[in-house]
């Protein structure tokens, strides 16, 4: 999914956390993290390309057309999600509305990617090496 596209239902978080009668730090919190987890894209885009000054179009493009021959994007994790989630139960509600951020993200990537289940899990894209042909491929039993 697109940063535009990230921006443009962030306020429907917002929204529900805002009836849901969130504190406004929270809200912030998790509507700008719903937005800013793409930033996880940079490490994989420095490994593949260099260290140097992305183009952003270059950028933008090699993310959203797969254009890694890996992807590690450690916040597009279910695992890590869910650990934050827990830091609002255990009474750190920022740390919570973290994990909500990235979320709500996921979500939105899951559906409007057609993504599988093992394409946000750390644990699978470990499995598979980190390897985008097999975090990305249609079938996730396919061996190849």
């Amino acid at each position: 999914m697109w940063l535009s596209e990230h921006v443009a239902t962030a306020p429907l978080l917002a929204s529900i956390l805002w009836l849901a009668n969130r504190p406004g730090d929270e809200i912030v919190v998790a509507t700008a993290t719903s937005i800013l987890v793409d930033i996880d894209h940079f490490p994989d885009y420095f490994l593949e390309y260099g260290f140097k000054i992305p183009n952003l179009h270059h950028f933008f493009e090699a993310c959203y057309n797969e254009a890694f021959s890996k992807f590690y994007l450690l916040l597009h994790s279910l695992e890590i999600c869910f650990l934050l989630i827990i830091g609002y139960f255990i009474g750190y509600p920022l740390i919570g509305a973290l994990g909500i951020g990235i979320l709500y993200h996921l979500v939105w990537d899951q559906v409007y990617n057609n993504t599988f289940w093992g394409t946000y899990s750390l644990v699978y894209r470990f499995y598979v090496g980190f390897e985008a042909k097999r975090i990305f491929q249609v079938d996730p039993l396919r061996r190849t």
